[in-house]
């Protein structure tokens, strides 16, 4: 008897049918897709993954750039306040040190360096003391305006 008989609720024995060799391709070749599929899918979440750690690692690059940046600015705002308080001393010593006419007769004596530029520092520690407080005063304004123009727009 045939091992792949199968019985009846009569008791009768069916033998099975030959299969279709074709079908058996087919359903192999089904099975086979559906495991490259599963493929398919693992790889485009690892695909995903991959990309988006390659995002985080730019976008940590790309701050880590941003705060550099930020560090030299403060770096060159510091050097330029430094220009910015001795460039009166410097206008003054190199007025002095001019090799001209209208010296040589009356060469002017260490006490003039110190009443000139002595004023001349403080005139501009005044200047910069008072733009600083006009820019941040302007900024104020401007904060204000954009504040009270939200402010409309709420209720408008």
């Amino acid at each position: 008897m045939d091992v792949n008989a199968k019985k009846t609720l009569r008791g009768e024995t069916l033998v099975p049918l030959i299969e279709d060799p074709f079908l058996q391709i087919i359903e192999n070749l089904a099975a086979v897709e559906k495991t490259f599929g599963d493929f398919r899918s693992r790889g485009q979440s690892i695909s995903d993954l991959v990309y988006n750690i390659i995002n985080v690692r730019q976008a940590q690059a790309a701050q880590r750039s941003a705060d550099a940046a930020q560090e030299e600015s403060r770096s060159l705002g510091r050097i330029s306040w430094i220009t910015f308080v001795f460039f009166p001393l410097i206008a003054v010593a190199g007025i002095f040190g001019m090799n001209v006419d209208i010296l040589v007769n009356t060469p002017p004596s260490l006490a003039w360096f110190f009443i000139i530029s002595a004023p001349a520092t403080v005139l501009v520690f005044i200047i910069a003391l008072l733009s600083n407080v006009f820019f941040k005063w302007r900024l104020s304004v401007r904060e204000r305006k954009k504040r009270d123009e939200a402010h409309l727009d709420k209720y408008a």
